[in-house]
């Protein structure tokens, strides 16, 4: 194992713990700081952690582009608070083009609007408002979405 390997790997345990502590469920996002480290162990990569890195292991899964695009944002979060412990840690872009491939599913607002609904649904399911069926989450999502778009902010 290599020395920025063990680093990487202390840092993503630490990153872990601190992310559970806070409440967060945490367990498939942990799986993949866990793959990544196993990854640059493997490719026996030295300091520091670059993009070219993490888009590789990114891209390096086959799956629904979606899939790349969470796993991105997984590492964009543990490279800032990687940054904090080595200077030279490259920022993640939010390029979400790379990850996604395709044109359509490229579009920032179209993921964000995906995001939400995954977050939203199992709320629906627990607590649905009074009259509420199961085509109100879409609908609410997708005037979220509508909303984000004129905001300017997709």
């Amino acid at each position: 194992m290599t020395v920025f390997a063990r680093f990487l790997g202390e840092k993503a345990e630490r990153y872990i713990e601190l992310r559970q502590s806070l409440g967060y469920s945490f367990s498939k996002q942990a799986g993949t700081l866990r793959a990544f480290v196993r990854y640059v162990e493997r490719a026996q990569f030295d300091a520091p952690a670059t993009r070219t890195m993490a888009l590789d292991f990114v891209l390096s899964f086959g799956g629904a582009a979606n899939s790349r695009a969470t796993r991105h944002g997984v590492l964009t979060r543990f490279y800032e608070y990687l940054a904090v412990y080595d200077a030279q840690t490259e920022t993640l872009a939010q390029s979400i083009s790379q990850i996604q491939g395709d044109s359509a599913s490229a579009d920032p607002q179209r993921v964000r609007v995906g995001v939400a609904h995954r977050r939203m649904r199992p709320h629906f399911a627990r607590h649905p408002p009074q009259g509420a069926d199961d085509g109100d989450a879409d609908r609410i999502v997708g005037k979220l979405g509508t909303a984000i778009g004129r905001s300017g902010q997709a």
